[in-house]
């Protein structure tokens, strides 16, 4: 789409901001999926540049790395979600799709790649020194202390949808409504029990970082060896 038809769109549903998916191992197992990602990098660039709006670069359930997360900066990205691996597996949607297509292949892949992805808390991590202005945890939160440990990592947001959802399925709005509530509460005594006065006090918390998450972020850190993924 040419940046005149997106600003078009953008402007016909009042959107605040565009929201740009960056996902190719879901497309990969996706019977009929896009196999050419060639050019995303610049036209990531020119919606940055040439749209009235912010842009948000959103993985979709395998996270984002810090050699991906250097080149959106480079173009002026200024917000992303990171979108880790531990929550929905949009493979794993991918693959049971095949799978009722009869597409064996497809779902051969998928089943290989279910859970691929870096984890939600350490793409978090790694990205938090990098100067974005907005950085939103998704994949896998669940409860207010789950947000907690999202701020306390580097992000400015966090989002949660599965929780929610089911709350709504088994008890309405009410039930919805009162486990966001929930969230609320588990976040704000998180906050207290640290000493953290708002959000911006949470994410200078001091923090212990233990066992795998750790050695993510040790090894895909400026001191690691880059962005080699071998779950």
């Amino acid at each position: 789409m040419s940046t005149r038809e997106i600003r078009a769109l953008v402007l016909s549903v009042g959107a605040d901001a565009l929201c740009v998916h960056l996902n190719p191992a879901m497309e990969l197992v996706q019977p009929g999926g896009d196999r050419d990602f060639s050019g995303g990098l610049d036209t990531i660039a020119r919606v940055v540049n040439e749209l009235d709006v912010p842009v948000v670069v959103k993985e979709t359930g395998c996270g984002i790395s810090p050699a991906v997360a250097r080149r959106l900066r480079a173009v002026g990205v200024a917000h992303v979600d990171v979108s880790g691996a531990g929550g929905t597996s949009w493979v794993g949607v991918e693959t049971k799709r095949a799978a009722s297509a009869g597409d064996d292949a497809s779902r051969s892949l998928g089943e290989a790649f279910w859970d691929w992805g870096i984890p939600t808390a350490a793409s978090v991590a790694l990205l938090a020194p990098l100067g974005f202005d907005t950085i939103v945890a998704t994949g896998g939160i669940g409860t207010g202390l789950d947000v907690a440990r999202a701020i306390a990592l580097g992000a400015n947001a966090a989002g949660l949808a599965r929780p929610v959802l089911r709350a709504l399925v088994s008890g309405g709005r009410g039930a919805c409504a009162a486990f966001l509530r929930g969230v609320e509460t588990e976040l704000r005594a998180a906050m207290l029990l640290t000493g953290s006065r708002d959000l911006r006090g949470l994410r200078d918390a001091r923090r212990v970082l233990e066992g795998q998450l750790n050695g993510w972020i040790e090894q895909l850190g400026p001191s690691g060896n880059g962005d080699i993924l071998i779950p």
